[in-house]
């Protein structure tokens, strides 16, 4: 996993599978961002092949910290397996996903939605 940060986002990149040890991983990474410098969370799951029940818990409970902290998080192009369970699960419902990091404005306004 591996963590870099721009002018207001953090962006979280995840490889190989978000299962168990993952989730507690990437829990672990989200609990070290400063929510006041960066605001804005993305998650790039474009390298991650596999996801299960422990890794969507993982992402659901990122969203809650996100939002407990009045941050904004985003999925960033998810690999075509992962985004199929996200559309199977509904969860793609309740995340924002995003192909482009580019697509920051309409995420700042779906997140705020999402939020309410």
């Amino acid at each position: 996993m591996i963590a870099f940060f721009t002018e207001d986002s953090a962006v979280i990149q995840i490889r190989g599978r978000l299962d168990g040890p993952g989730g507690t991983a990437l829990g672990q990474t989200l609990d070290t961002i400063p929510p006041v410098q960066y605001p804005h969370w993305v998650l790039d799951l474009s390298q991650v092949e596999f996801i299960d029940s422990a890794g969507l818990t993982a992402l659901l409970d990122g969203l809650s910290l996100a939002n407990e902290h009045g941050c904004q998080l985003a999925i960033y192009n998810p690999h075509p397996a992962v985004k199929l369970v996200f559309e199977i699960s509904r969860l793609d419902e309740l995340f924002l996903l995003v192909d482009t990091i580019d697509q920051q404005e309409p995420f700042a306004q779906d997140l705020d939605r999402n939020a309410a």
